[in-house]
């Protein structure tokens, strides 16, 4: 009879979903702790809408859609991520944001249906490329 009826509980010493764990601490056995955080957890990982590679979040910009003081829609950064609503993801380099608007990809990604001026995320971009430039200078005098 025991062989008809399958294990309802993974053995001891494994986690169902994630493989084997350290029987002294609870967590994955290293090894399959690749990419990981102190926790033992993984980071949350976004795709740049930009290029289309995968990073963790704190490497990416946020970005979301907003209502300029004129009525216009715009895509606006989000640096703190707490902006409500729908957000895309972005490397803050010019090159991610210059292949996002050649591929459209900020109304796709924030889901709107009327063009989105991107004119304030790319004041953010260049204004974060200059403060490093800033910062050399500072520590050169």
């Amino acid at each position: 009879m025991a062989d008809r009826h399958p294990a309802r509980h993974a053995p001891s010493g494994w986690s169902r979903r994630l493989g084997p764990v350290a029987a002294d601490t609870g967590r994955l056995t290293s090894g399959t702790m690749d990419e990981t955080d102190r926790t033992g957890l993984r980071p949350p990982i976004r795709t740049c809408v930009g290029c289309r590679r995968t990073d963790s979040r704190s490497a990416l910009l946020r970005v979301v859609a907003a209502t300029a003081p004129d009525g216009s829609p715009v895509v606006v950064p989000d640096p703190a991520r707490r902006a409500g609503g729908r957000g895309a993801w972005l490397h803050p380099r010019l090159e991610c944001f210059e292949q996002a608007i050649r591929r459209r990809a900020f109304g796709r990604a924030l889901r709107s249906s009327v063009p989105l001026d991107p004119a304030p995320v790319l004041a953010h971009l260049e204004e974060r490329e200059q403060r490093p430039s800033e910062q050399e200078n500072r520590k050169r005098v």
